[in-house]
């Protein structure tokens, strides 16, 4: 007969409390209903088989399908001892009267749990995905290129149960067995005089102790019809969560499949039935700008540009996508204007500045260290549509998004950043966290192991934001007659003065203003920004009512001031600070400040531009 199984430990074991759950509760991803999402979504990805899209079924029971505590007491009757032991680290055990609430995570089209159940996992070159699942924490049998690898992700299940436990409900494609077992982790924990380790499992003990799958069909039949999973001979894995956490929402499930699986969606290789007390939703390619609309609100705002480029993406968007120069082989990647061949870039910055959808193919070299270089690419999609909205490129690898990624936002811009490519896929994947919503230069999967990883890390992610900024360059000269914009003073005469570089201030101002041959303003330097006040030998009947500024990040060809773009700042944003002594600010958008002066002793600081751009500045007196 099935029961649960806890191991004492030896004199000789050493003593744990397991964290792995940590992984998922103190990253970018607080909400345990997204966490679980993520996870198990991309596990259910990984597992696919044949050309069929995977379908994944959530089932959340609410309290009107939620079972009594002796309904599911075959299942969990024996473990309540260890559930219910002091110190165990559960909080807010289920008594005996409370109703279970419960999760089915079911995916289909997919491979199950195969391999062999009496092994235990050692590593990655074991292909054994039941091992790794209920008898490994940190390791995994995926290969390069898979969306997890970590082998921690499983443990959003357990932490979404109140007891941190979960069953996994198996029929294998290879073999067409059925098999069912239930996990545990709790703290180490005393019981009868007892020292227990924190691992536990439901299923039948061999002679040896191993605790081993249930395949009587009587059994697994009675546990299917318990639950509820749709699960019948076909090949896949149904995870069950009992007595699930009241953090989990139907809210949080809908918005993460939504916001988190819209491209694997899109590309058809996704469906999620999503059901629960109050509604079945169906996710689909046809159903998402549906299901998207019926929400409304932020998901809608947030999401319509997206799925809108994405869907072009997907269809004309790489039909002939324009491709970019090859890097160098022996060098880091850096973002160079020669990487944009001369005969594409009148295209290229047409597109962009008449904000139609712009489609590039960026190659790249991943070098890992000890191997030959390999070639490989991502593709950015990008259109401007003219909105106020400040938003970051969405990065996609293989087919699952990368939330917290956090390159420098893009004014009125909508980009998609998208890695299939498996060299390039699975350099990404080795910088992730354990639940994949970050790229770290730093991470034990990635820090060492890559020829200038860091760099060429940063390349991919500030991709968006450099492909706008070569495309703003053009080869045209700059225009001299631009100079009679300069000043607006009524006697002024021009003067261009170049100054040195001094990355985040200012080079090569245009400084302010002269009258009758004197220098009205000074403009000097400050980290991240400038100074801007009168000239020492200016007297006070001199000094304008008014002063207006106009700064542009310096670019290699053409005029910095008609090639500004609100994707590079807009002094509007929180980012900037602008302090006023002895002077009154009347507006500031865009690349331009307004304020009116009170006295000689003005002063107006400006901070905020990016410390690694050179800026030119623009200073012209008001209108009396």
């Amino acid at each position: 007969m099935a029961e649960w199984y806890f191991d004492t430990y030896r004199p000789q074991d050493k003593r744990r409390d397991p964290i792995q759950g940590e992984f998922f509760s103190s990253e970018t991803i607080s909400d345990p209903g997204r966490a679980l999402v993520r996870e198990g979504i991309q596990n259910s990805l990984d597992a696919a088989i044949g050309d069929e899209p995977v379908l994944v079924r959530i089932f959340v029971s609410g309290k009107e399908n939620a079972k009594k505590s002796k309904d599911v007491s075959e299942f969990l009757t024996d473990g309540w001892e260890h559930f219910r032991a002091p110190d165990n680290g559960l909080r807010e055990v289920p008594d005996g009267s409370e109703l279970c609430e419960f999760l089915v995570f079911e995916d289909f089209f997919t491979k199950g749990l195969t391999g062999d159940i009496s092994k235990v996992p050692y590593g990655k070159n074991q292909k054994n995905a039941f091992a790794h699942f209920f008898r490994g924490d940190g390791i995994s049998d995926k290969g390069e290129g898979d969306r997890g690898s970590w082998g921690v992700g499983k443990t959003v299940f357990q932490r979404s149960s109140r007891i941190n436990t979960m069953f996994g409900f198996t029929v294998r494609h290879d073999d067409k067995k059925a098999l069912l077992m239930g996990m545990a982790v709790l703290k180490g924990h005393q019981l009868n005089n007892k020292d227990y380790k924190p691992d536990g499992w439901y299923g039948l003990q061999r002679a040896d102790e191993m605790v081993m799958p249930i395949d009587d069909a009587a059994t697994l039949e009675r546990f299917r019809k318990c639950f509820s999973l749709d699960r019948g001979s076909e090949s896949g894995l149904s995870i069950v969560v009992p007595w699930l956490d009241p953090e989990v929402t139907e809210g949080a499930i809908v918005e993460a499949v939504l916001r988190d699986y819209f491209y694997p969606t899109l590309t058809g290789r996704l469906e999620v039935i999503i059901k629960t007390p109050s509604t079945e939703i169906t996710v689909s390619k046809d159903s998402l700008h549906e299901e998207i609309q019926r929400i409304g609100g932020d998901l809608e705002r947030d999401l319509w540009p997206l799925i809108n480029l994405a869907r072009w993406s997907l269809g004309e968007g790489t039909a002939t996508i324009p491709k970019l120069k090859s890097p160098d082989l022996n060098k880091a990647m850096d973002w160079d204007e020669k990487l944009i061949p001369e005969e594409l870039r009148p295209h290229l910055t047409n597109q962009l500045m008449t904000n139609k959808q712009l489609a590039i193919r960026v190659p790249v070299n991943v070098r890992e260290k000890s191997k030959p270089a390999q070639p490989s690419y991502f593709d950015v999609f990008i259109i401007r549509d003219g909105s106020d909205r400040n938003e970051r490129p969405v990065f996609v690898r293989g087919g699952l998004i990368i939330p917290d990624v956090r390159p420098r936002p893009n004014r009125g811009l909508t980009a998609l950043v998208i890695v299939e490519d498996r060299p390039l896929a699975t350099f990404l994947g080795d910088s992730e966290n354990p639940s994949h919503t970050q790229w770290q230069h730093d991470g034990s999967h990635f820090k060492g192991k890559y020829k200038s990883g860091p760099k060429d890390l940063k390349f991919v992610s500030d991709s968006v934001r450099n492909i706008v900024r070569l495309l703003t360059e053009t080869e045209s000269e700059e225009d001299r007659d631009i100079l009679s914009d300069i000043f607006n003073l009524p006697d002024g005469e021009l003067q261009d003065k170049k100054a040195g570089k001094n990355k985040g201030g200012s080079e090569n101002e245009e400084n302010g203003g002269h009258k009758n041959g004197k220098r009205i303003f000074n403009i000097s330097r400050v980290d991240g920004g400038f100074i801007i006040a009168a000239a020492g030998t200016v007297e006070a009947a001199e000094i304008p009512k008014s002063l207006e500024i106009q700064a542009a990040y310096e670019v290699r060809r053409g005029n910095a001031f008609t090639r500004y773009i609100p994707e590079d700042f807009d002094f509007k944003d929180d980012e900037f600070d602008v302090e006023l002594h002895s002077a009154t600010l009347l507006s500031r958008a865009n690349n331009r400040i307004s304020a009116k002066l009170d006295d000689k002793d003005f002063q107006v600081t400006v901070r905020g531009f990016d410390v690694n751009r050179d800026v030119r500045v623009r200073v012209t007196a008001g209108e009396d």
